[in-house]
């Protein structure tokens, strides 16, 4: 968004809001201060539920406090498997260790 950004005055920072489901309503998470030599910005959500989809908003505000045009994106947080609990046994005769996931 930084160098095509088509708002009034010089771009200043970038802000991130979500999709309140419960509220009906954007939420503003975090300003993010916009830098020239910077090409990626990242945001860390505090909170992601498991098998909900989240909807975040990014809208670029000029020096003057005026919104650019807001790009916004969904995202499907699918919780990552529990690891495996793992059970291995170990033969003194033969010298073979056996893992198995239990």
């Amino acid at each position: 968004m930084g160098p095509n950004f088509r708002g009034p005055g010089s771009l200043a920072h970038y802000r991130v809001d979500e999709w309140i489901l419960g509220v009906g309503a954007w939420v503003e998470r975090l300003k993010i201060n916009h830098a020239d030599d910077q090409v990626y910005y990242q945001y860390t959500s505090r909170e992601l539920e498991d098998d909900t989809t989240h909807t975040f908003r990014v809208t670029p505000v000029s020096a003057g406090g005026i919104d650019g045009i807001a790009r916004s994106f969904v995202l499907l947080m699918v919780r990552r498997p529990d690891v495996p609990r793992v059970s291995y046994t170990y033969n003194n005769l033969t010298g073979n260790v056996t893992i198995a996931a239990v």
